[in-house]
């Protein structure tokens, strides 16, 4: 299944991928990976996320640290992955207020304050940045504080922690984010497949901009884009014109969905190129094609700059290269190995 989707992805376009595979310190994943690479099954670079449900599983997974035989050229061991709370459509995202359409519920946090600041710690002391699943408010404010405690006593130790989804981000929590140099992981696509239910949800008027990404560029934050796959679909064209024209493919909401928020193309290229390497810490290998970099990049049907926005979604990629060799290569492309 790890090949397949490997390389359906590398058709897509991925040269590197954040993947959210590893539960609970599965090893036998990391054995899996390993045999995909000797065999040549893994045709783009893997930067695991490890998702953890408690402080004792992430203190097994660090007492076998796998990260020495692990970590190499093609796959690491990337971020501690935590999910503090639910999502807006089951009314499980953690808010500040109750929900207007179920008055009796503010949603749930997955873990407590003191526990979730126990495994940030634990995390941070061996090295390991942490991304914490925050979509409400609530949760949004009690992972930030925990964060902000733990790199207060501890120093930074130049780990680049995140927050994933910050749907309902505030003005001063953005300033909290930018003080304390926590990222903000979105999804663009994400924004055109709920904005129908956040009236429903919230209000009409909402406390705060939903999906604010232009707000968070302009607070100073480091705002890495993603496609939230399997969730949504992986084509990261759909994501790019969600994240410019925030409409969905019927050109839903009229206007765009907050359309103060938009992004221009090159803000939303560099959050989905630059700015995921950089909080990978691997921007000086990739992330920007110059001299001395990893040749990593791919060739499309289309160029995206000359064509009107909602157009991007039809691009395709015609071919993939990773470190100079070429990974996959559409039928209709040119023929780049005769090129090379």
């Amino acid at each position: 299944a790890i090949a397949v989707a490997a390389s359906l992805l590398s058709a897509q376009g991925f040269t590197s991928v954040h993947s959210n595979d590893m539960v609970d310190g599965d090893l036998e994943l990391l054995e899996i990976v390993q045999e995909l690479e000797q065999e040549g099954h893994l045709p783009l670079r893997l930067s695991m996320q490890c998702l953890f449900h408690s402080q004792k599983t992430l203190e097994c997974f660090l007492d076998k640290d796998p990260r020495l035989d692990f970590d190499n050229d093609l796959h690491r061991i990337g971020a501690v992955k935590l999910i503090l709370d639910g999502v807006l459509g089951d009314h499980t995202s953690a808010l500040k207020q109750p929900y207007l359409d179920q008055p009796y519920t503010q949603g749930v946090l997955l873990f407590s304050p003191q526990e979730l600041e126990r495994i940030i710690e634990t995390a941070h002391l061996h090295n390991l940045q942490v991304v914490i699943h925050t979509i409400g408010n609530q949760a949004i404010q009690v992972a930030l504080n925990s964060l902000e405690s733990v790199q207060q006593r501890l120093g930074d130790r130049g780990l680049r922690h995140g927050l994933v989804h910050c749907l309902l981000l505030e003005s001063q929590t953005m300033q909290q984010m930018k003080s304390q140099n926590i990222a903000a992981l979105i999804q663009p696509i994400a924004a055109v497949s709920d904005y129908s239910i956040l009236s429903a949800r919230l209000g009409p008027n909402l406390t705060s901009p939903a999906y604010g990404w232009k707000s968070m560029l302009k607070q100073g934050l480091l705002v890495a884009g993603g496609t939230d796959c399997p969730c949504e679909s992986p084509n990261p064209f759909l994501s790019l014109t969600a994240a410019i024209t925030r409409q969905d493919s019927a050109g839903m909401p009229a206007g765009g969905f907050l359309p103060e928020e938009r992004l221009t193309l090159d803000e939303a290229l560099r959050i989905m190129t630059v700015n995921g390497a950089y909080l990978d810490r691997e921007e000086n290998r990739k992330g920007t094609l110059i001299p001395g970099k990893l040749a990593d990049f791919i060739v499309l049907s289309q160029d995206i700059f000359s064509i009107a926005p909602e157009d991007i979604s039809n691009t395709r990629c015609l071919s993939t290269i990773v470190g100079g060799d070429i990974v996959y290569q559409n039928k209709d492309s040119i023929d780049l190995v005769s090129l090379w």
